[in-house]
């Protein structure tokens, strides 16, 4: 049999349904920045939640990501990036060598949650720099003025991608 509603219960009925759904919208609407996530073209993302941590199984693509307002979703720029450096280097035999360069680099998409974990999201100061600063002055500090001279450029630059290259592959960066 049907039960059939008065006017009060169903006008209590229609408030609480009202309040229940203001309460969603504010939520909602509070923490949209939160809970939608728009990853552009040529970045990826990684997922932290508070529960389980960095989620090393995945990398985000790009569009719209629907996640819990409180995991945290990381993005990172995956395209070929530049960094430019400046460095004076003491060269073998103590004279002062000026070296303008600039490396190209982009993060392993595959490896990106490893490199989210293990360096963060400020891999570029953290890890980039610091090694191809290192090894470009271990490298040329070997040499004398007069060796870098007659070497060809091509071959220096050659060893160094080389070597820069295994460097960066082992520590998930292209």
């Amino acid at each position: 049999m049907k039960r059939i509603f008065t006017r009060t219960e169903r006008n209590e009925f229609l408030r609480r349904a009202a309040i229940v759904t203001l309460v969603l919208l504010f939520f909602i609407v509070f923490f949209h920045k939160r809970i939608f996530i728009v990853i552009k073209s040529g970045e990826a993302g990684v997922l932290y939640t508070m529960s389980n941590g960095t989620d090393i199984r995945k990398s985000y693509g790009e569009g719209l990501h629907i996640i819990s307002p409180f995991s945290t979703m990381t993005v990172y720029d995956v395209r070929t990036q530049k960094l430019t450096f400046n460095q004076s280097i003491i060269s073998k035999n103590g004279l002062k060598i000026e070296l303008n360069y600039a490396v190209l680099f982009k993060p392993d998409r595959n490896f990106l949650p490893l490199l989210h974990q293990q360096v963060g999201a400020d891999y570029k100061n953290t890890l980039i720099a610091p090694c191809v600063q290192a090894k470009v002055r271990k490298d040329i500090g070997a040499l004398t003025p007069e060796d870098i001279y007659m070497t060809e450029r091509s071959v220096i630059e050659k060893n160094e991608i080389d070597s820069l290259r295994k460097i960066l592959v082992n520590n998930k960066v292209i």
